[in-house]
């Protein structure tokens, strides 16, 4: 069988191909076809034969494959080059593009806090409408996010914080006409998060367990307000249970049952 030696070459475009492709190929199809016909069947008379021409086909196919594995590596190789000498250029300039960066980072943070030193003297020239006394961070996080763009005025800042202090006075106007029963518990809640709606629910909530405790006698906290905040949001489920108590033991366990704010659907005293 024909010998082929497949050359390597680069052509203009940078791409690896094998020398005269299109000629090695016709000559590998004729030389197939003229030593390698297929026989219709196997059997006794053909089968060493066979055997044979499938052992010459695979050491060629062997033979390619392993020229295929060559070429990858001698591609691999030239890559491998290439990209290290990239490497190093471009090393270069991140080197000096890092030094550019520090330094625009550096004036960048100088201007974003002249920037915020005037958002502060705007709001403390405008302490005498801050009725709520709001911090100044607290407004910063609330509507600030913009101010340290280059391009907010000092007219925004001082638009965006008399905006926000018109919207917490009509919001808490709203709550004490809405609530009046409990509408500090409402502001108290709502001056934390400016959630109406939340501060709404919280409020009333942290109401009805100030006039339960009253009630009791007993002072509150803001620990148990929340104890029984999360105690309210909980599924309910109902206990049939009998107790065997002296009469002491039962006025406490009732106070206890009164102070968690567990209902007792019905009670009889046994035999």
């Amino acid at each position: 069988m024909a010998q082929f030696n497949l050359s390597i070459i680069n052509d203009t475009q940078g791409n690896l191909q094998v020398k005269d492709f299109e000629q090695v190929k016709n000559e590998l199809v004729a030389l197939i076809d003229d030593e390698f016909q297929t026989p219709s069947v196997i059997d006794n008379s053909n089968y060493m034969i066979a055997k044979d021409q499938r052992a010459k086909l695979n050491k060629v196919s062997k033979l390619l494959t392993e020229q295929k594995t060559d070429i990858r590596k001698k591609a691999l190789e030239i890559v491998k080059t290439a990209e290290t000498q990239i490497k190093e250029l471009a090393g270069i300039t991140s080197v000096r593009s890092d030094l550019f960066d520090d330094l625009i980072k550096d004036y960048e943070t100088e201007l974003e806090e002249k920037r915020l030193k005037k958002a502060n003297a705007i709001y403390v020239e405008l302490s005498a409408i801050n009725t709520n006394n709001i911090a100044f961070e607290t407004i910063l996080e609330q509507v600030g996010s913009k101010w340290v763009n280059a391009t907010t005025t000092e007219k925004q800042i001082k638009d965006d914080i008399e905006t926000f202090y018109k919207k917490v006075d009509s919001d808490i106007e709203m709550a004490k006409a809405a609530f009046p029963q409990y509408y500090q518990f409402v502001i108290d809640y709502y001056l934390t998060s400016f959630d109406m709606l939340q501060a709404t629910k919280e409020g009333k909530q942290a109401w009805e367990l100030a006039n339960k405790h009253l009630t009791d006698g007993v002072p509150f906290s803001e620990k148990e307000i929340e104890e029984n905040k999360l105690l309210l949001e909980q599924e309910k489920i109902t206990l049939v249970f009998t107790i065997k108590a002296s009469k002491v033991q039962i006025t406490k366990l009732n106070d206890c049952i009164n102070k968690m704010g567990i209902e007792i659907i019905s009670a009889k005293k046994g035999e």
